[in-house]
């Protein structure tokens, strides 16, 4: 079904994203419901949302974006207050520890509150802070009386002494759920960010978009009928001028474009993902690979990697603005994705781009890349394919999964 969002004027400004007959059919895949939405995350929403049929809950979750329409994850904004200190020494990239003025304050690591945010502020103007490193593995403090953090896995990039860090926490994206079936409009309020939280029912710092998802978790269909997001104070000054008291108010309805659209991953029907690397294969279908990794021989060398690919694509390069997939492991290691292009001469033309982090609790995380960052990107290709190349683990045998991966 087609979406459409209304920007409403009367008197005073209001945000309104209405959903026209959204339907959403299939348990437990994310539908998007509009396209990114300008926010103050400075002020309250009244967040309501309609539907009609189903049963069980339906699940909303707002992903948040910066000003430059980046992706936040929780890490990004949830840090523990107490904990900024400055380097005592440069913390150097490929190193696995650095040395602190006072991590007294500190939580010692565990799942969730071992991730480091580097060249901090202690206004938080840092936030959303993408500076940050997993994982810390232990924070210990020397005879000096600084504190030596040590990683488990090398730093990304090196920062020069005297910068701060701070300690921050992992948690997962704003989500509102409401149960099914309904008899009225759900209305509840999304507070404004509170800084480095905590983020319960709040948006984030820095988050300047968002953009609202449904998941449903019964066989039976839902559609939406109604959504809104509208500011509780009223005005919205950046996206429309507040009419002067002298002049008359008049209604006036700007629509926005609808959600953008998945771009279709083949060039004719569904097809499965390929698995490479593994030992054995638990699950493959068009939207889950479930595996058991290992590593693959190439030229008599041993590479440490597995994952999955999709080939016989044909989607024009100019029209690929992100690649995301859901990834799942509970060892430390690192995805990266490579794109193949078709060039208009015939040669193809193969752009990597640079290795993420993934977090290994064992839960599915969505991973996101901007493949036309990189400055060999050629618009007037053709996408032909991709591979999820998960690399750099050391353990064999466990079990990993690569869910919905979506070109947008």
């Amino acid at each position: 079904m087609k979406k459409t969002a209304i920007l409403t004027v009367l008197g005073a400004v209001f945000l309104s994203v209405t959903a026209r007959e959204v339907s959403i059919t299939k348990p437990k895949m994310q539908t998007p419901l509009s396209r990114k939405i300008e926010i103050d995350s400075a002020q309250d929403y009244t967040f309501t949302i309609n539907a009609k049929g189903g049963k069980g809950k339906l699940t909303i979750r707002f992903y948040q974006f910066d000003n430059a329409q980046r992706r936040m994850g929780h890490a990004h904004a949830n840090g523990k207050a107490d904990t900024l200190t400055e380097l005592t020494a440069p913390a150097i990239a490929g190193t696995k520890e650095f040395i602190v003025k006072d991590a007294s304050k500190w939580l010692q690591p565990r799942s969730g509150t071992n991730i480091v945010a580097f060249r901090a502020k202690a206004d938080c103007s840092d936030l959303p802070n993408f500076g940050i490193d997993y994982y810390s593995k232990s924070i210990t403090k020397l005879p000096d009386g600084t504190w030596k953090i040590e990683m488990k896995t090398p730093l990304r990039r090196s920062h020069p002494a005297g910068s701060l860090v701070r300690q921050h926490y992992d948690g997962g994206h704003l989500t509102i759920t409401v149960p099914l079936p309904l008899k009225k409009p759900f209305k509840t309020i999304i507070k404004a960010s509170k800084g480095l939280g905590p983020h319960h029912g709040t948006w984030w710092q820095g988050a300047a978009y968002v953009q609202p998802t449904a998941i449903i978790t019964d066989n039976v269909p839902v559609t939406i009928t109604e959504m809104s997001l509208t500011p509780v104070s009223g005005a919205k000054k950046a996206t429309v001028p507040q009419p002067q008291k002298t002049v008359k108010p008049q209604k006036k309805t700007v629509k926005v474009q609808p959600a953008r659209k998945a771009v279709s991953s083949v060039s004719a029907k569904p097809q499965k993902m390929g698995v490479y690397g593994t030992q054995k294969i638990l699950k493959n279908t068009i939207d889950e690979s479930v595996f058991l990794n290992r590593y693959f021989m190439s030229q008599n060398k041993r590479f440490n990697w597995s994952g999955t690919t999709m080939r016989n694509l044909s989607i024009p390069a100019s029209e690929v603005k992100q690649f995301e997939f859901d990834l799942k492991t509970k060892i430390s290691c690192f995805v990266r994705v490579m794109f193949i292009l078709k060039k208009s001469d015939g040669t193809f033309l193969n752009i990597v781009t640079v290795s993420k982090s993934v977090i290994p609790d064992g839960n599915y995380r969505r991973y996101i890349f901007h493949p036309q960052d990189s400055p060999r990107w050629d618009n007037d290709a053709v996408l032909t394919g991709w591979t999820i190349r998960i690399v750099d683990y050391e353990e064999i045998g466990k079990e990993m999964g690569v869910r919905n991966p979506r070109i947008l």
